[in-house]
């Protein structure tokens, strides 16, 4: 029975963000193919930006796309979990279960966009000659943090019930933020003072992590890390709800 309204729920928020779509569950493919594949463009064709003359034309695209589908994850799916309850207030009461499949269900979606950039990034690597069946395994080496971004997106639910202008906050903090993390600026690019700034953020060891398994140098103990933090969070993520759920029903 909960998974029939588990399934109930996932459907409706896909329905809604489609409904008024002329080619409805496609856009969810073609949308972030579309702006992805514009970016490799304008990255390699137009402005031909390369590391150096040694590089592959395709490399500072892979660095770029690979630090992205941390980012675009985390980013969206916090800003749209911070909201997540305003939203659905009416459903919740109507079908009481549990509020972890509010975020989960939000980074179901965002993951379709995620999906796409790694398979733009598989065919980058073909045609460059630098594809390795290991890229395969790249969805098992990402679960961890799928795990944490899910555990964070739940601690940011709550806060965004009680504190309400926390979307908008989030939004105006990741749209600078782009700029403090490495999903677009190179250690070898940048100002030694902007590098040690960005060293310093918490999101950008998430985009090096991810991004060393396409430049094939990912280390087993940067996993084994990923995965007990991951695990950690994720634990007391569920603790919290739990204790403070009957509150939130309360005030709706």
């Amino acid at each position: 029975m909960e998974l029939l309204k588990y399934k109930a729920f996932l459907i409706r928020s896909i329905d809604e963000k489609i409904k008024d779509s002329l080619i409805g569950f496609s856009w969810y493919l073609i949308s972030p193919l579309f702006s992805t594949l514009i970016y490799v463009v304008i990255i390699t064709i137009f402005f031909q930006i390369k590391f150096s003359s040694e590089t592959g034309q395709f490399d500072f695209a892979i660095y770029v796309l690979s630090g992205q589908t941390v980012y675009i994850l985390l980013t969206q799916s916090l800003v749209l979990s911070s909201e997540t309850l305003k939203t659905n207030i009416d459903f919740i009461k109507n079908m009481n279960f549990s509020l972890l499949i509010f975020p989960f269900s939000i980074m179901l979606e965002i993951l379709f966009q995620v999906i796409v950039i790694f398979l733009i990034l598989c065919t980058l690597l073909l045609i460059s000659g630098e594809f390795s069946p290991f890229i395969l395994f790249y969805p098992f080496f990402f679960l961890p943090i799928f795990v944490l971004v899910y555990s964070i997106c739940c601690f940011m639910m709550v806060i965004g019930f009680f504190f309400r202008d926390l979307n908008k906050i989030l939004s105006l903090l990741f749209s600078i933020l782009m700029f403090f993390t490495p999903v677009v600026i190179k250690e070898d690019f940048a100002p030694a003072i902007l590098w040690k700034i960005i060293e310093a953020n918490p999101i950008s060891h998430l985009i090096i992590y991810a991004r060393s398994f396409f430049f094939y140098s990912i280390e087993l103990k940067s996993f084994v890390f990923f995965s007990i933090v991951s695990l950690i969070v994720f634990i007391f993520s569920i603790l919290v709800l739990k204790i403070i759920k009957p509150k939130i029903l309360d005030l709706m």
